[in-house]
């Protein structure tokens, strides 16, 4: 059984979906991503093992309480963050990119978030958190929150540290614009006063 974690197709956040999968050459997961499978606890296949019974319960049982009619569910509350940790725990738990790619997701420290920027070409800067590009960092809206930063080929699932910025400034933070270096100074400034107005918005650092 493999655990699979995509972006939502209906909307903003993201969905797990089921799958039978099969390990190849040198361990490459082989998958179809077109074909969900049930999971179903009350009669599991050959493809399950005991392991997999408690995270299909949760995930049917989440499914249940929402009245979905797909098999996709929406990651999301205390009930999306349980499932979420039933499934890395597995071993099995891989983040599906819209380009056919697959990222094993494997647990990693909690992170403090610092909204910084991260360098790119040309003079140019994107917003980023503790040095990763906004691109390489995916923020679930779950209980614990969560956020999975791409490294190499893996997605690295880290926990918020509680106190830390809110999942929606972090959210929105990350999905700013590139600008010109010289102009991170002045952006600083915008977003400082905004703050002291009680506008909640981001505060990154005050330098590229």
């Amino acid at each position: 059984m493999v655990y699979a974690l995509s972006e939502s197709g209906y909307g903003d956040g993201y969905e797990v979906s089921l799958h039978a999968g099969k390990f190849v050459r040198d361990g490459e997961l082989s998958v179809n991503r077109s074909v969900r499978a049930k999971g179903d606890p009350r009669k599991p296949t050959r493809y399950m093992n005991d392991e997999d019974l408690q995270v299909c319960k949760l995930y049917h049982d989440a499914l249940k309480s929402r009245y979905s009619y797909r098999r996709e569910l929406n990651l999301e509350g205390a009930e999306g963050g349980w499932l979420l940790g039933e499934m890395v725990a597995t071993g099995r738990a891989y983040f599906f990119d819209e380009n056919g790619g697959s990222f094993l997701i494997e647990r990693g420290e909690k992170l403090d978030p610092v909204l910084g920027w991260v360098d790119g070409e040309g003079g140019m800067v994107a917003p980023g958190v503790n040095g990763f590009e906004g691109k390489d960092v995916g923020v679930l809206a779950t209980a614990p929150h969560f956020v999975m930063v791409r490294k190499g080929g893996v997605m690295k699932l880290r926990e918020l540290a509680r106190g830390a910025v809110s999942v929606e400034v972090l959210k929105h933070w990350l999905e700013g614009p590139k600008l010109d270096a010289k102009m991170v100074g002045g952006v600083y400034e915008d977003l400082k006063k905004k703050r002291e107005r009680g506008v909640k918005v981001p505060l990154p650092r005050s330098e590229a």
